[in-house]
């Protein structure tokens, strides 16, 4: 249904619950970014519901509506929907605009990898896909 994107079981985040959920995970968190008014996001939250099942245990998949967040959407740049995060320790280390496949979903947030790393005991983190704008040089 159009504009009914996730009553599937992924989170809410909110201003209010933001880091006790992202920032102070332990594993890496994946924030589906939304608004009723993008067709585009429902795709994205059927792709993620999978995902979030799949890798239980190993990446917190977690959504937020846009539309009701505005400070947070500010925090995370945002400028087109759909868009997926991928924080560690409350740091952006990825951003995945579009519609990819849910394979590309895995291979680009290296959840194969973070799963191998974790069930053998060690902390993985994401190659850093992500340079934020207060950083970036056009120079370099």
């Amino acid at each position: 249904m159009k504009g009914e994107v996730p009553k599937m079981g992924l989170k809410m985040i909110t201003s209010n619950n933001y880091e006790d959920n992202v920032v102070l995970s332990v594993e890496p968190v994946v924030i589906n970014l939304w608004a009723k008014w993008s067709p585009l996001c429902d795709k994205v939250g059927e792709i993620l519901n999978q995902i979030a099942e799949e890798y239980d245990g190993y990446v917190r998949v977690v959504q937020m509506n846009l539309e009701q967040q505005p400070e947070l959407t500010e925090l995370f740049e945002v400028d087109k929907l759909p868009l997926v995060l991928m924080m560690t320790g409350g740091v952006i280390c990825k951003k995945i605009y579009g519609v990819p496949t849910k394979q590309e979903y895995i291979d680009e947030l290296e959840l194969e990898t973070i799963k191998d790393f974790r069930d053998r005991g060690i902390t993985y983190h994401p190659k850093r896909n992500y340079i934020p704008g207060y950083i970036r040089n056009e120079t370099w």
